[in-house]
């Protein structure tokens, strides 16, 4: 058997149906349907290419791309920068194993194919299926079509979205200000307040899909007046107020951005995550997180 088949059965059976199941599991309905059609896709090619199907050979081909194309999303969307890595990493190369000819062309003997020609048929059409599928779903922005909302609300528009509106039990201010980092610890233990920290750079993308997004939802601003909110640059090596935003990554162990951490008045970790949520799922964690601040004696 050819080893461009082997590697990219391996690729697709396991990373492809790896990172579609974990796609799968999130509560973005667009997400979800990418990752269902990734995972369909990525089996279907495994079989295929292991029962040395023709048609397993130049799909894969387009398949590789497609998996490229969704692992750069994973990358981009801070939904896991390792397994978005590894399957960028694999797709691009079992692309090539596929296309070269002394790796990827193969001829399945006459006899050994005459018994599974309609198993063949049928993964080809599950994998023609699933391709359309992933383009379609892959199209679609995350959270289009959903009740978060980069703009201010009318009231209309705000009561198709209780979840969020619902925890505004004061004025939504205009805009959320941001504190650094000093400052804004000073301040959370003058008002005996928690701290919240993002920590974020220039250049991510995820980043500035919380900002367009998360931070700018009304319910997030208002539920926001209970914390402090800090701002940090993780890779500014200008001194603010006496701290750099490097050290200050360094000190929190921060890895990837954004990294979102609710910290007690002493600066001490409560909780925190990394990678993009929507307005829903920030407020969700932003309650629990909330909840385990220490009170004071």
């Amino acid at each position: 058997m050819p080893f461009g088949a082997v590697f990219g059965s391996l690729v697709f059976g396991v990373v492809a149906t790896w990172i579609g199941w974990r796609l799968a599991q999130a509560p973005s309905l667009a997400v979800g349907a990418r990752g269902l059609f990734l995972a369909a896709l990525g089996l279907s090619l495994a079989l295929g290419l292991l029962l040395r199907r023709p048609w397993a050979r130049w799909t894969g081909l387009v398949g590789a791309l497609g998996l490229a194309f969704v692992s750069a999303l994973v990358i981009v969307e801070g939904r896991g920068e390792a397994l978005g890595i590894v399957g960028m990493l694999g797709s691009l190369i079992t692309f090539v194993l596929l296309l070269v000819p002394k790796t990827g062309r193969f001829v399945e003997a006459a006899a050994a194919a005459s018994g599974r020609i309609w198993v063949g048929r049928v993964l080809a059409a599950i994998s023609l299926v699933a391709l359309v599928g992933l383009a379609g779903a892959s199209a679609i922005t995350p959270g289009a079509g959903r009740s978060e909302k980069v703009s201010a609300s009318t009231p209309a528009q705000a009561s198709a979205r209780p979840a969020v509106a619902s925890r505004e039990a004061t004025p939504t201010p205009a805009k959320l200000e941001w504190h650094d980092f000093g400052p804004g610890l000073d301040k959370a233990r003058a008002a005996g307040k928690p701290v919240l920290v993002d920590f974020f750079a220039v250049w991510c993308g995820p980043c500035k899909m919380m900002e367009r997004q998360t931070f700018r939802d009304p319910g997030v601003i208002a539920r926001l007046a209970q914390v402090v909110p800090v701002r940090v640059d993780a890779e500014e090596e200008t001194p603010r107020a006496g701290v750099t935003g490097y050290d200050l990554a360094e000190k929190y162990g921060v890895m990837s951005y954004p990294t979102i951490a609710l910290l007690d008045r002493e600066g001490r970790v409560v909780a925190r995550f990394s990678g993009y949520r929507s307005p829903r799922e920030f407020l969700d964690w932003l309650d629990a997180a909330i909840a385990r601040v220490p009170r004071p004696a």
